[in-house]
């Protein structure tokens, strides 16, 4: 009895895991790359934040035009800023670990104490106007979401009347609300 079930396990396997022999044979998948070396994520977010509001426009618009140039384009800011952060990071722990080798209040350890002060209040000063600048970006889009949402209430009885006309002729097909495509940018931002 145990040799048939063995030979119908058997005979299982190898009707239902066909390639189960080749996928134990492949290389796995590499693994991810350490966390702060991902693409994309707060880094990207950072860098495209730190450009000033016409380099923005110009991406959004390459993004739309050229979604590969962009992707290329964003991952060369995100090296880099990743870059200037990882050196303005060793720079402020080289003034820290210099601070801190000094055992006694020296004019020395003063001036390094006032220069890591220095570091860190425009670091927090510059996160602070880069979140202040977002947040008003941020107001700008709900104003403006706001209006259009103040249009669409003006004409709801007209756009209404206009939908039900177009399914009651067979114009139109009742499908499920889809959701719009962000509008193209205005004319004088295209290329």
């Amino acid at each position: 009895m145990r040799k048939i079930w063995l030979a119908v396990a058997l005979l299982l396997m190898a009707v239902l895991l066909p390639g189960a022999e080749k996928s134990m044979n492949e290389e796995p998948p590499p693994p991810p790359p350490p966390r702060g070396e991902r693409p994309g994520g707060p880094a990207m977010w950072r860098a495209f934040s730190a450009l000033d509001e016409k380099e923005r426009g110009e991406l959004i618009v390459l993004q739309r035009t050229d979604p590969e140039a962009f992707r290329e384009k964003m991952k060369a800011l995100t090296e880099a800023f990743r870059k200037r952060e990882r050196e303005r990071i060793a720079e402020l722990k080289k003034l820290v670990t210099e601070y801190r080798s000094i055992p006694t209040e020296t004019e020395r350890r003063n001036e390094l104490r006032t220069e890591i002060s220095r570091r860190i209040r425009e670091d927090y000063q510059k996160r602070l106007s880069e979140n202040r600048r977002q947040l008003e970006e941020m107001k700008k889009r709900v104003t403006e979401m706001e209006r259009e949402l103040d249009k669409r209430e003006e004409k709801a009885d007209i756009i209404i009347k206009a939908r039900i006309e177009a399914l009651l002729s067979g114009a139109e097909e009742v499908d499920p609300p889809r959701r719009r495509k962000a509008p193209p940018p205005p004319p004088e931002d295209r290329p």
